[in-house]
């Protein structure tokens, strides 16, 4: 839904299967892996993670890692 309102998306998903889907069927670029798993040197003005908590084992480290790859001033959403 953002995809219309920013310069442009970039999703990250451990599974193979929803990450082809969200490449091939939605043309949105997909990291498929873990976000720590990320270049540390790839940045975001804004990070979403949508329903993602309740599979986190560690979240603390997982909100770590999300915020190293905010820009100065980026902001985090999250919805669960």
């Amino acid at each position: 839904r953002i995809r219309d309102h920013v310069a442009s998306v970039q999703g990250c998903e451990l599974n193979t299967v929803e990450a082809t889907y969200i490449e091939n069927e939605l043309g949105i670029p997909c990291f498929n892996g873990h976000v720590n798993d990320m270049p540390e040197d790839q940045k975001f003005d804004a990070i979403c993670a949508y329903q993602v908590f309740e599979h986190i084992a560690e979240p603390h480290f997982f909100l770590h890692e999300l915020r190293k790859r905010l820009n100065p001033g980026g902001e985090l959403f999250i919805l669960d």
